[in-house]
């Protein structure tokens, strides 16, 4: 699935580390009630859910520097304090380490990170807020005024993108002692963490009609090539200009595309925008995606090239 957790991680280690001795560091388990909204009619909040590899609770465990979640489906184990982070997945018997990107779309992401006056569960909280055009995620963690792994322990999110919405909330805090063994990572092979291999076992992704072969043919049969002409300018010395529209776009758990949604097209004219809007809103059905045989909505992203060329 599409992880954008990158650039958070770098806020959350430069935040995470101080010689003030008055603070204290945070053990205990947090858990957390999560809620997927759809924004599209088509597919309901339990379906993104399972898309998401999601449960309505999310147990939170924390040890200094070390934070482990735990839901139905997977278990994450984040070392801060090493700048690793791994995931193993219900029936897989693979550890996958995680290389995070900055967003799914690939935007540029404004940030602010900020004190809150209201109380979580009694706990004061930092604010850190990641925005762009299309994305939307706010961070809710421990005051790092107080605690040493403020930055790295959190209360809440809320993360919006033009498919749907996920909000989760502490439901209990519990500061104990924690068994460091909780955090020792299976003894499993290991692999980067990519949905081809995933796939192997649990999720079956989506296959157009003749494959990816014959997604090709049906982009270039049905695009109408020649509007590049009309609407891209060459510029001046050059005898070719190219470009394209990144469209993202929801297949329902049949198989049908229900939303695209383009993106970074602020200096493509809207024609060609709509016409690439229009090929993939058009897309023949697809094979649906599964998860452990049950079926599942799923996010692809397509190219659309427009080309000008000098005769």
């Amino acid at each position: 699935m599409k992880l954008y957790y990158s650039l958070i991680t770098l806020v959350i280690l430069s935040c995470c580390y101080s010689a003030n001795s008055q603070k204290k560091t945070f053990n205990g388990e947090i858990k957390m009630a999560i809620k997927v909204t759809s924004k599209c009619p088509e597919i309901s909040d339990e379906e993104w859910m399972r898309y998401l590899f999601l449960n309505d609770i999310g147990i939170h465990t924390y040890l200094n520097l070390k934070h482990k979640e735990v839901f139905n489906e997977y278990t994450h184990y984040n070392l801060y304090n090493l700048n690793k982070f791994y995931a193993t997945y219900k029936d897989i018997d693979s550890l996958y380490e995680i290389n995070f990107i900055n967003n799914m779309f690939n935007e540029k992401m404004d940030t602010t990170f900020v004190a809150i006056d209201s109380l979580i569960h009694g706990y004061k909280c930092n604010k850190f807020t990641l925005r762009s055009k299309e994305l939307k995620s706010e961070f809710f963690f421990l005051d790092s005024n107080k605690y040493d792994n403020g930055n790295c322990v959190f209360i809440g999110y809320y993360k919006d993108n033009p498919f749907y919405t996920i909000s989760s909330e502490a439901i209990s805090i519990e500061e104990k002692f924690i068994d460091s063994q909780i955090f020792v990572i299976p003894d499993l092979p290991l692999s980067p963490l990519k949905t081809e291999k995933v796939n192997l076992i649990s999720l079956k992704i989506p296959e157009f009609d003749e494959g990816e072969k014959g997604w090709a043919k049906y982009i270039s049969r049905n695009t109408k090539s020649e509007l590049g002409c009309d609407y891209i300018k060459i510029p001046k010395g050059q005898k070719l200009a190219m470009q394209s529209v990144n469209v993202f776009f929801a297949l329902d758990s049949n198989g049908n595309v229900v939303k695209s949604v383009p993106i970074n097209i602020e200096n493509i004219h809207p024609k060609l925008v709509k016409e690439a809007l229009r090929v993939i809103d058009r897309s023949p059905s697809w094979k649906n995606a599964t998860y452990h045989n049950k079926a599942i909505p799923f996010i692809f992203s397509q190219k659309i090239i427009f080309a000008c060329a000098e005769e």
